[in-house]
């Protein structure tokens, strides 16, 4: 199962990530792809535990991903994810104390309008740092393979993957 979702990611050439709800009970309902990628997560299951703090009704996460790939600002609930291979490039961001939204309601980055380029690249803040904006409550770190990285619900974050093959896998509330 594990060997199938790889060679999806060879072939599509890009970050891939499943999801599955933590403890998900009805199995019998699942569609065939459902039930696979539930065997990925039962396999996975058995070599790691949420840490404290986190439940097992969480959304389970494995992320897979190559070179200068990752995610723009976005933010959630709660989450924590432990790097297994590869490193990955974090910025980080408590929520405003003054929230503003698109038109379709999402919310939108509090502490830079971001140009089109840092919007549609993940990396483009290693790249370029004199983009990250100056005065700004935001971290940035470059995760090692063995660490975690642990984020308050609603944290603004962007991530970009510097190895050319990345692992990780964690959950989110």
């Amino acid at each position: 199962q594990i060997k199938d979702f790889f060679s999806i990611v060879a072939t599509a050439g890009t970050n891939m990530f499943l999801f599955m709800v933590s403890g998900q009970a009805d199995r019998t309902s699942e569609k065939k792809n459902r039930r696979r990628q539930r065997k990925i997560f039962d396999d996975l299951n058995t070599s790691w535990q949420s840490p404290w703090g986190f439940n097992e009704a969480m959304l389970d996460v494995f992320a897979v991903d190559g070179i200068a790939s990752g995610h723009g600002h976005h933010r959630h609930k709660e989450a924590w994810i432990a790097q297994v291979t590869g490193r990955k490039a974090w910025w980080v961001a408590p929520r405003a104390e003054t929230e503003h939204f698109s038109d379709w309601w999402k919310p939108v980055f509090p502490y830079k309008n971001l140009s089109e380029y840092e919007g549609n690249s993940p990396c483009a803040w290693l790249l370029q740092e004199d983009l990250v904006p100056e005065g700004a409550p935001i971290q940035h770190c470059v995760q090692q393979p063995g660490e975690v990285v642990v984020l308050p619900a609603a944290w603004w974050h962007k991530t970009c993957s510097i190895d050319e093959f990345n692992i990780a896998m964690g959950q989110q509330g």
